[in-house]
């Protein structure tokens, strides 16, 4: 049996306000890099929580 999940469109706009709202942190924080580091651990956490193993989506 496949469970089939969506997103509502009101977790959609959570989502995408909070998406935004970490990219203003990161325009007006005094140690930009520090700011990054944290948003990046927070996320990591988050999709490591939904089995997403996130080693291999780095950028070079």
């Amino acid at each position: 049996m496949e469970i089939l999940e969506e997103m509502t469109e009101k977790e959609q706009k959570t989502m995408f306000i909070s998406a935004y709202m970490n990219l203003q942190r990161v325009k007006v924080s005094e140690d930009k890099d520090k700011e990054i580091r944290n948003q990046e651990r927070e996320l990591k956490a988050k999709l490591e929580a939904l089995g997403v193993v996130v080693d291999d989506l780095k950028i070079e």
